[in-house]
């Protein structure tokens, strides 16, 4: 916990949710090497980060290269 203290001091921000930042540090080997409980790792918010990613590119492509031909796009979005 106090390492969290101090890496949001460095980083400038402090979570709203400290259960989320330990979350989305944890790796899925390690919560599975520990006996984590389920959902302890960081693999959903991998997933949706993934996907948040997808939606923002995606609308970059779509509107400022309009001419691309359909699907050239999705060969940058899945980079």
């Amino acid at each position: 916990m106090r390492k969290q203290l101090e890496f949001q001091e460095v980083i400038g921000y402090q979570f709203q949710t400290p259960g989320l930042l330990s979350q989305a540090l944890t790796h899925s080997s390690y919560a599975n090497e520990k006996h984590m409980k389920k959902g302890s790792d960081n693999e959903r918010l991998e997933f949706l980060g993934d996907a948040v990613l997808e939606i923002v590119s995606s609308e970059f492509l779509y509107l400022n290269y309009p001419k691309l031909p359909e699907g050239f796009g999705q060969v940058y979005s899945g980079l």
